[in-house]
């Protein structure tokens, strides 16, 4: 995590690629703890880091915080973000 911190705001798509990893690794609290504490602490309308914050609580059971996520996502997301987000809505 040290190495993420050091990367600075313009690096945002970076620290998006290693939530987005950890949660493919299994490692939700670590990519929660990315997207929550950092990326969207820095930037609070990143809709793409909330779609895949919504994703990492909805694996590790926050299905309520998730659907509030992907509810803001589908309304204020681009294109794909609001497909992401309105597939998890529907199920």
């Amino acid at each position: 995590m040290e190495g993420v911190e050091a990367v600075g705001r313009e690096q945002t798509p970076i620290k998006m690629g290693v939530a987005i990893a950890k949660i493919y690794a299994g490692d939700i609290d670590r990519a929660i703890a990315i997207l929550r504490d950092d990326v969207l602490a820095r930037e609070p309308n990143h809709m793409s880091a909330k779609c895949f914050l919504g994703i990492a609580m909805n694996q590790q059971g926050d299905k309520a915080g998730a659907m509030a996520l992907f509810q803001e996502v589908a309304k204020h997301g681009n294109p794909d973000e609001q497909s992401i987000a309105n597939v998890y809505l529907a199920n």
